[in-house]
């Protein structure tokens, strides 16, 4: 997250389709080279810069030249998000300590680690948004992990039907993990209505059907885009379009 002027947190992501059991490790870990990535540059811009921004000329005492950071620099934070993209509920440690068989007394000295984990399983259903609902989770992100949770149930689609616009990334997205096609218009704010074009996907497949089938029965074009405008409902333009050949 920045503006034009600075930084102010560095955001990670470890996506997940399986529970990974020493992950507050394997996040301390990439978060630790992270800060001391950000030690190491500021060491280097002390060793190039002679004056800092307020044009005072850079002098560092013994303990800032040894450290290779000064006494009034900071870090910018790290924050890594593990994003488990399956059903199940994670049932690895979320913690350092957790990972650890020790006595309290002895913890009480180690510092802890936690990671920041969104599972689908742990959410609760007020926190996803509907139309008509603003929850926790109000992009197409939610959607997606709302899908996840209820993979395998018959709600999908109407969780698919109340959903709110989603980002064309969470679409294919959750085309993947819901079994269900969209067809693809972009909103103006660049979002797609996944209702309306779980509806068009249908809708379209009839009518290519349809079409398949009479082209079989060597019908003219003509009398077939008439045939299927009637039967499904949709306009002659629109069965002609489908009836152009694809293009490779």
């Amino acid at each position: 997250m920045h503006d034009d002027e600075a930084i102010y947190v560095l955001l990670g992501c470890e996506n997940q389709t399986k529970v990974h059991y020493a992950m507050p490790v394997r996040n301390m870990l990439y978060d630790s080279i992270n800060y001391a990535s950000q030690v190491d540059a500021s060491h280097k811009s002390h060793k190039s810069l002679k004056v800092d921004k307020d044009g005072i000329k850079i002098k560092l005492t013994s303990e800032e030249f040894l450290s290779g950071f000064r006494k009034d620099d900071k870090l910018f934070p790290v924050i890594t998000a593990v994003i488990l993209f399956n059903k199940y509920e994670w049932d690895a440690p979320k913690s350092l300590h957790e990972m650890l068989n020790v006595s309290k007394d002895l913890l009480q000295f180690i510092p802890d680690y936690k990671i920041n984990l969104i599972s689908p399983a742990d959410i609760n259903e007020n926190d996803f948004s509907t139309r008509k609902h603003h929850g926790k989770f109000h992009t197409g992100f939610g959607t997606l992990m709302q899908i996840i949770k209820h993979q395998e149930e018959m709600s999908v689609p109407d969780i698919i039907r109340n959903a709110p616009n989603a980002d064309p990334d969470s679409v294919d997205m959750i085309e993947v993990f819901s079994n269900i096609r969209f067809e693809r218009t972009i909103d103006d704010e660049g979002g797609i209505n996944m209702c309306k074009g779980m509806d068009d996907y249908i809708t379209k497949t009839k009518v290519e059907t349809a079409i398949d089938f009479l082209r079989e029965m060597n019908i003219p074009d003509d009398e077939i885009a008439e045939r299927v405008s009637k039967k499904l409902n949709v306009t002659t333009d629109y069965v002609k379009e489908l009836m152009m050949p694809k293009a490779v």
